[in-house]
């Protein structure tokens, strides 16, 4: 689907990536073929596997019925590109650190820093994949305060260093 029309959707839609690449090197091959005559051409069926589900917020699944954790999940989906904190994110929606902590653990199942590190990562991971991007760069696309930071915590998430994800997806 046309990325421009996703994300001006609302909520923006989720879509599935194709490797274009490999569809026009196929396209260009059976076109050969085609021309040449060659017996393999006609009536052959291509298939283009997806590389990928681009996920954005239509198909997010973190759904809460305390409107307090909604609305700080929120805020850190629109905000995943820079960096912030749990004190910004409780003075943002005008509650305690605490009281965002405790709510946000009870209704999300997991701690408020650790859905920020999360949403940071699932960005990185995203310029990892279709970008060639350095690391540094992607450190602060992705909301981390530094490369060092980006690279100890991917590691800690990922299990591996953001390089070799990298080259892991290329392969």
């Amino acid at each position: 689907m046309n990325e421009m029309l996703c994300e001006l959707s609302n909520p923006p839609l989720s879509s599935i990536a194709l490797d274009l690449d490999k569809a026009g090197y196929e396209a260009a091959r059976l076109l050969s073929d085609l021309m040449t005559g060659a017996r393999n051409g006609r009536g052959r069926l291509v298939q283009v596997e997806p590389s990928r589900v681009v996920t954005r917020r239509s198909s997010d699944v973190s759904v809460a019925d305390d409107a307090l954790v909604a609305a700080a999940l929120r805020f850190i989906r629109d905000h995943a590109k820079q960096v912030m904190s749990v004190d910004q994110i409780a003075e943002e929606l005008r509650v305690s650190r605490r009281t965002i902590e405790r709510r946000f653990l009870h209704s999300v199942g997991r701690t408020i820093l650790s859905e920020i590190i999360r949403c940071h990562l699932r960005r990185a991971k995203q310029l990892l994949a279709e970008t060639d991007l350095p690391c540094h760069a992607i450190a602060v696309e992705s909301g981390f305060g530094s490369l060092k930071s980006f690279t100890r915590s991917f590691k800690q998430n990922e299990g591996a260093t953001p390089q070799a994800f990298r080259i892991r997806r290329v392969l």
